[in-house]
C-alpha cells in the first residue's frame, strides 16, 4: 500500500510539473506577445513623430526662408518701418497659411531690440518686448540665423519658425511663423487611434497666462486635459516621477500602457515638455487570463483522470514491478562482480599512470631549464644591445616596425617606448618610407637583394635636428631562407661631417 501512495506521488507530481512547464511556457509566450505590442508601438510612434516633423512643422522652416528671401515687397516694407504697408502684404499671405493648416497661429515680425512691430493675426497689438518671454527671438537676433523649435507663449505652446531679415546688408529685424503644438497632438491621435495628450514643465506653462482651462497642475508639470477628456480621468493615477519608462494605467477595467515622448524641445534641444499616448492592451491581456483558466482546469483533468487510471490498474503494474525487482537484485550481484574486476584494473592502470607522470614531470623539469636558459640568454642579449653606444634596432623586414631598440636608439629620438612605431616614424618623423633620393630606404635595399647594404642616412633628434648617420643593415634569414627580420647600427658622425664642410 505504501508503494502505491508513493507511485500515485510521484506520478502526480510529474504530470503537475510537466503541466507547469507548459503553463509557465504559455505564461511567456502571452508576455512576450504584450511586449512585443508594446515595442511595436514604440517603434510606429518613434515612426510617425519623425514623419510629423519632417512634413508638418519643417515645411514652415523653409516658407519662412523664401518669404524672407523673394518677397521684396514686405522687406521694403519692414525696413521703412511701414506697419500698415507691411500689414497689406502680409494679411493674405497669413490667410492662406490659415486656410492651408487650421493650426497656423501667429505671422510676427520684431525689431533688433526684440520689440514685436507687427502681428499680422492681430494687428492691433505691438510695441511690446518679447526678448525675456521667447529667447529664441533674441538668440536670431544675436546670431543671425535661423532658429526653430516649441516654446510656451500666452496662448499655450507653439511651434516657432524664426528668420533674420536683412535690407541692404543691414540687419532689420526677424519674421516668425507659429504652429500651434494641437497639430502634433491631432496627428498623433489621428495617426495611432489613440488618445494623446501634451505635458508640460510648470514653470515653462507660467508664461501661459491667456490659457484658462483645458488644464491640470501635478507638481513640477501641467497636464493638457482637452480632446476626450480621458487624462482628465486618470491623471492622479500617473506617476510624473517616471516619464522615461512605459507605466500600466487601468481606464474601465482595461489595461491600457502609457508611452511618453520628448518631441516638445525648444530652440536649443532642450525639453520644455513631453508627449502622452496610451496603448490599449486589454485584448492581449484577457488572452493571457483565458490561457491561464483554460491551462489550470486541463491540468486538473488530466491529473484526476491519471490519478484514476493508476489507481485501478495497480496491480498489473506491482507484479511488473516485482519481476523488475527481481532481475534488477540479480543485474546488481553481475554488476559488483564485474565492479570488482574494474577496480584490479583501474590499481593496475593507477600504477602505469603513476610512471607515466614521474617520467612527464622529468620532461617538464628539462624543458623548463631549457625555457630559462633561453630566458636568461635572451636578457643577456638585450643588455649586450642597450650596452652599444650606437643606436641599434631589430626591424620586421614587411612592416619596417620595430621589434627592437637600445638605449642609445630611443635617447637620440626622444622616444619613451618604440612599441607599434615604425623606423621612418621613430627616426624621420615622417608617416611613409624613404624613397630614394638624397635619403635611399637601406631597409628596402636589404629586403631586396638579400644582402647587407651600408648607406649615409639623415636622422633626426628629440630636437627635430639633422643628424647625420652612417647605416649598416644587415638581413636575418628564416629556415626556407626569406627575410624575414632586418637589423640596422648606426653610427653618428654629424661632427666628422660637419667638421668636413668647414673644410670645405
Amino acid at each position: 500500500m505504501e508503494i502505491k501512495n508513493r507511485t500515485l506521488f510521484l506520478v502526480s507530481l510529474v504530470i503537475l510539473f510537466a503541466c507547469g512547464f507548459l503553463f509557465s511556457e504559455g505564461i511567456s509566450h502571452y508576455n512576450k506577445a504584450i511586449d512585443n505590442a508594446i515595442r511595436e508601438r514604440e517603434k510606429l510612434i518613434d515612426s510617425i513623430s519623425n514623419d510629423i516633423k519632417k512634413y508638418s512643422f519643417d515645411p514652415y522652416r523653409y516658407k519662412v526662408n523664401r518669404f524672407v528671401r523673394y518677397f521684396d515687397e514686405a522687406t521694403q516694407a519692414f525696413a521703412d518701418r511701414d506697419r500698415e504697408r507691411l500689414y497689406e502684404l502680409c494679411a493674405p499671405l497669413f490667410q492662406e497659411f490659415k486656410e492651408e493648416n487650421e493650426f497656423f497661429h501667429a505671422f510676427v515680425f520684431t525689431l533688433p531690440d526684440n520689440t514685436v512691430f507687427l502681428r499680422v493675426q492681430r494687428p492691433e497689438h505691438f510695441g511690446d518686448h518679447i526678448g525675456g518671454l521667447r529667447p529664441m527671438v533674441a538668440a536670431v537676433h544675436a546670431e543671425s540665423k535661423q532658429l526653430s523649435g516649441f516654446d510656451v507663449c500666452p496662448h499655450g505652446v507653439i511651434f516657432w519658425a524664426s528668420e533674420p531679415v536683412y535690407h541692404e546688408g543691414q540687419h532689420i529685424g526677424a519674421v516668425e511663423f507659429g504652429i500651434d503644438a494641437g497639430l502634433l497632438v491631432q496627428s498623433l491621435t489621428e495617426s495611432l487611434n489613440s488618445d494623446v495628450t501634451l505635458l508640460v514643465k510648470a514653470k515653462e506653462w507660467q508664461k501661459a497666462k491667456l490659457v484658462a482651462e483645458g488644464f491640470q497642475e501635478h507638481g513640477q508639470y501641467v497636464l493638457m486635459t482637452g480632446g476626450s477628456g480621458l487624462f482628465e480621468s486618470i491623471a492622479e493615477r500617473l506617476d510624473l516621477s517616471r516619464l522615461e519608462e512605459d507605466q500600466e494605467v487601468l481606464v474601465d477595467d482595461r489595461l491600457h500602457i502609457l508611452h511618453s515622448c520628448s518631441l516638445l524641445n525648444d530652440f536649443k534641444g532642450g525639453a520644455i515638455g513631453r508627449v502622452l499616448m496610451l496603448q490599449d492592451v486589454s485584448e492581449q491581456v484577457d488572452q493571457k487570463r483565458a490561457f491561464i483558466v483554460h491551462s489550470l482546469f486541463l491540468t486538473l483533468c488530466v491529473l484526476i483522470i491519471a490519478i484514476i487510471i493508476l489507481y485501478y490498474s495497480f496491480g498489473t503494474i506491482i507484479g511488473r514491478l516485482e519481476n523488475y525487482a527481481r532481475e534488477n537484485k540479480k543485474a546488481r550481484e553481475e554488476l559488483q562482480k564485474a565492479h570488482d574486476r574494474l577496480e584490479d584494473r583501474v590499481m593496475e592502470r593507477t600504477v602505469e599512470l603513476a610512471k607515466a607522470n614521474a617520467r612527464l614531470e622529468d620532461e617538464i623539469m628539462i624543458r623548463s631549464r631549457a625555457e630559462n636558459r633561453a630566458e636568461e640568454q635572451r636578457k643577456f642579449l638585450e643588455l649586450i644591445i642597450d650596452s652599444m653606444t650606437n643606436p641599434f634596432y631589430v626591424l620586421d623586414a614587411e612592416t619596417f616596425s620595430i621589434v627592437m631598440a637600445n638605449k642609445a636608439a630611443c635617447e637620440l629620438t626622444g622616444v619613451q617606448s618604440f612599441q607599434g612605431m615604425t623606423c621612418h616614424r621613430m627616426t624621420h618623423h615622417c608617416g611613409e618610407p624613404c624613397s630614394g633620393g638624397e635619403h635611399p630606404c637601406p631597409l628596402a635595399e636589404v629586403k631586396r637583394t638579400g644582402k647587407p647594404v651600408r648607406v649615409e642616412h639623415v636622422h633626426y633628434d628629440q630636437e627635430n635636428r639633422k643628424r647625420y648617420m652612417e647605416i649598416y643593415a644587415y638581413p636575418v634569414f628564416d629556415k626556407d631562407g626569406r627575410v624575414v627580420q632586418l637589423i640596422e647600427h648606426a653610427v653618428d658622425v654629424s661632427e666628422r661631417k660637419d667638421s668636413g664642410q668647414e673644410k670645405e
